[in-house]
This record gives structure tokens, C-alpha cells and sequence, in this order.
């Protein structure tokens, strides 16, 4: 490894993962992402890592063993460690030490395709690296040999200091992409666009968003950090200009000077005229309390921000009751503030893709005036109808009706019973009787 490269392509590799969380999902999606070789996991239940070790004496005993008989190559930590942390668990391993910065780093090398993605995961890189560097030199003076670098303790004062000149060069072009950037902001401003930043956890859905709304077509990629540019496309169908920019996806505990590596990136978020924050709305409570608390954390990073949309993705997954007691708890702890529309971004119907479609927009003109879109019509297949209906257990009957071929359009009066959806002309009038013989349940067809 040169001194400036990042963590490397570093092929398949396998590993063993260990961890102090008894959640290994996220950890184990990383190392996923990467291709690598998940052999076996190590959790050890504790309240605080150990200084020394992140785990205890007896548990990297345990860890050199199963690397032994599994013959890793190496161990992936749950967790951001010191450098003191990552020297004491390769001597006591025997192998490559990655906690859960380098991992990320691993796929962000991988990831960027534009300069500018390369120059911040590069920033990032030898910011991570530097650590590391003084502790080798700590140890060098100490008389040990830790194997990090060669060339004594001289060498790894040059290697510094390169380090830092790289950092400092990188950091200069980045200010020059900040301005650019800005330059075109001005320029968008002046000619009356209409910026929108679709933001949200890694994997969330924010690309499919994108897709839904601009038919873009960019490549939807289930593994983490598929985009780390912004992607930018313009609003066909509406008479306002809009511009509609993918940002990188967030995940939670990233160190400040990470975020600060992407800082031109997000740029795109903080400026935005609307931010749609995309939420997995599949997950279990707790996972989607934790990663919501993330992304807001990292967008009110500067301060005052634009309106958020939430738009709360994979509702088909689960059942009305779940979605709205879902929605209640978010509501009540603060982290759901504005205005929010349950949807199914990976439809692949062109009439329920085009009913969703302006659903959100609709939302968009009902709550947000400062953003001003112009409404865009419905398709002539495609009929409203307004059910008067309490969404509890008794009407999975007519939730099975609808389920597959109605989209949800307006939740704004669901606290009264009636929520209205679209749905396919013909298959209306196929399930139009059966959805009037259901008890207390009226249907208005709304003809405008």
C-alpha cells in the first residue's frame, strides 16, 4: 500500500466479526456489501468496550482460536476503535484488524466513480489513517514493532507529513468543487428551479425515490452505499422547474471528521428548497426510531433546516395498524414533524408508478407552500374513491381486496376514518360490490 492509497481493493477476504451489540444486522450488510467471507460472529455482552482490547483478555484468547481453526484472514470490529485498540487486537489475532470506519472506508474506495466521490473517500481515508500513524510512532519510540509501516520512526514522520500535505492539496480541490457548486446553486436560484434533495439512511430507498420521480432509470442496488455522488435530474410533467438530487446515504455513528469529508456532498441537502427524507418503514420500531434519529441528526447538522417530507417506504410490507401506530410513535417523540406519505417505491406497474407518482407531489402542494410545484393530473385510467373506513384488524377482508392494486393518495383526514386511494378503473368495478357488501363501510367515487 502506497502512502496514499485507501484501504484497498482487498479481494475476498474472510473474516470474523465481533462485536459488544447483540444487533450484528448492520455490521453483517457491511461486510456483505464488500463481498467479503463472513465466517462466524463473536458477541460479547458488555456495558463499555475494554480499553485495551475493545473485548476482554479471555474473549481475543477465543477470537485467535476460531480465526485459527476457520483460517481467516480477518477480524472486523462493531465498532469505531482506537488505534491503541486495533494494534493490541492484531498482535493478540495474528491478522488484519478492521473496525467499523475501515469498513466503510473499504466500500467507499470501491463505490466512488466521479472525482469528486474519489477525493473525499481519499480525504476520509488519511484522516483515518493519521491516528493510527502517531501510534505506531508512540510504539516505535517505546522500542516496539508494531508492522504498520517500515522505515523506523523516521520514515513514519516523512509518511506524516505527506500525509498531511495530501490532506491539505485534497481539501483545496474540494473548496474549488464547493464553489462550483455553489456558482450553479446561484444559477438554478435565478432561473426559479426548485431544489429537492432526497435524503435518508443507506439503503433506505433514496435512488428508487429518484427513479419514482424523475424516471431517471439509475441503478438500484440493495447493498449499501450505492451512490455516493449526487445524482441530479430535472421533474418531467410538472410546469415548474424542479431539480431532484440523490445524496449519499447516512448510517449512524460516523465520526464528525467523516461527515466533514463529504461536506461538499451534502451541501446539496442543507441548500435544498424541500428535503424528502426516505424511511424502510419495514423494520421493526426501534430500527427505524435509531436510524430517523441518524438522518436528522446529520441534516440539522448546520442549524435551521428546509421542510422535510417523510416518505415512508415498504408500507406493503406491513399492515395499516402497524403503519399507523408507527407513525404515532415518531410523532410523539418529535422525529416525524411535517408531512408524511406512506408508499411502495418499488412498483413496476406504469399506472400505479404514475398514481404514486403524483401522490407525493400532491402532498408536496398541500403542505408545503414555500414550495411552489404546479399539480400534475392523474391518468384517465386510473378512478379515485374515497373509503369511509376504520383501519383495525376487522377489515383485513377488504385490505386483501385492495391491497395488491390500490395506492394510498391521502392519509390527511385518516384520523376520521376515510383515507383515499387509486385504483384501476376496471378492477374497481370488479371489487365494487364486494367492498359495499362489507358492513359499515360506504364507497364515494370522486369523479374530479
Amino acid at each position: 500500500m502506497t502512502a496514499f492509497d485507501g484501504p484497498g481493493q482487498d479481494g475476498e477476504r474472510r473474516c470474523v466479526v465481533v462485536s459488544i451489540r447483540t444487533d450484528v444486522s448492520e455490521i453483517t450488510a457491511l461486510v456483505e456489501t464488500l463481498d467479503f467471507e463472513l465466517l462466524d460472529t463473536i458477541v460479547q455482552k458488555r456495558d463499555r468496550p475494554d480499553p485495551r482490547t475493545y473485548v476482554g483478555r479471555g474473549k481475543v484468547d477465543e477470537v485467535r482460536d476460531l480465526v485459527e481453526e476457520l483460517e481467516a484472514d480477518l477480524v472486523i470490529v462493531d465498532d469505531e476503535l482506537k488505534p491503541s485498540q486495533v494494534h493490541n487486537l492484531q498482535s493478540g489475532t495474528g491478522v488484519d484488524v478492521f473496525d467499523r470506519i475501515r469498513l466503510i472506508l473499504e466500500i467507499f474506495t470501491r463505490r466512488a466513480r466521479s472525482q469528486e466521490a474519489k477525493l473525499q473517500v481519499e480525504l476520509a481515508t488519511l484522516k483515518h489513517r493519521v491516528p493510527l500513524v502517531k501510534e505506531t510512532m508512540n510504539l516505535l519510540k517505546k522500542g516496539e514493532h508494531p508492522g504498520l509501516l517500515g522505515g523506523g520512526e523516521i520514515g513514519t514522520h516523512q509518511y506524516l507529513r505527506e500525509i498531511r500535505q495530501r490532506v491539505a492539496r485534497i481539501q483545496r480541490e474540494l473548496d474549488d468543487v464547493k464553489r462550483v457548486r455553489s456558482v450553479r446553486r446561484k444559477h438554478r436560484t435565478r432561473h426559479s428551479f426548485i431544489t429537492v434533495s432526497v435524503a435518508g439512511y443507506t439503503n433506505a430507498g433514496k435512488t428508487s425515490a429518484l427513479n419514482m420521480l424523475t424516471e431517471a432509470g439509475a441503478e438500484v442496488d440493495s447493498r449499501y452505499f450505492s451512490t455516493l455522488s449526487p445524482l441530479s435530474r430535472t421533474v418531467e410533467g410538472v410546469e415548474s422547474r424542479v431539480l431532484i438530487n440523490d445524496t449519499v446515504g447516512f448510517i449512524e455513528d460516523l465520526p464528525p471528521w467523516l461527515i466533514e469529508a463529504f461536506e461538499s456532498t451534502l451541501e446539496e441537502v442543507y441548500s435544498a428548497d424541500l428535503i424528502i427524507l426516505v424511511i424502510d418503514f419495514s423494520e421493526a420500531l426501534e430500527v427505524v426510531e435509531r436510524k430517523v434519529m441518524t438522518s436528522l441528526e446529520i441534516i440539522k447538522r448546520r442549524g435551521e433546516t428546509p421542510p422535510i417530507l417523510f416518505l415512508l417506504n415498504k408500507v406493503d410490507l406491513i399492515f395499516p395498524s402497524e403503519l399507523r401506530s408507527k407513525v404515532s410513535s415518531l410523532q410523539d417523540s418529535g422525529m416525524i414533524l411535517g408531512p408524511w406519505i406512506p408508499v411502495q417505491l418499488n412498483v413496476t406497474r406504469p399506472k400505479r408508478r404514475e398514481a404514486m407518482r403524483t401522490s407525493i407531489f400532491h402532498t408536496i402542494l398541500q403542505n408545503l407552500e414555500d414550495v411552489q410545484l404546479v399539480e400534475m393530473e392523474l391518468d384517465v385510467d386510473i378512478d379515485l374513491f374515497s373509503l369511509q373506513i376504520k383501519m383495525d384488524e376487522k377489515n383485513r377482508n377488504l385490505l386483501g381486496l385492495i391491497r395488491d392494486r390500490a395506492i394510498y393518495l391521502d392519509l390527511s383526514r385518516r384520523e376520521e376514518g376515510s383515507v383515499t386511494f387509486a385504483i384501476d378503473r376496471d378492477y374497481l368495478n370488479k371489487i365494487k360490490n364486494d367492498i359495499v357488501s362489507l358492513k359499515g363501510i360506504s364507497l364515494n367515487i370522486i369523479d374530479d
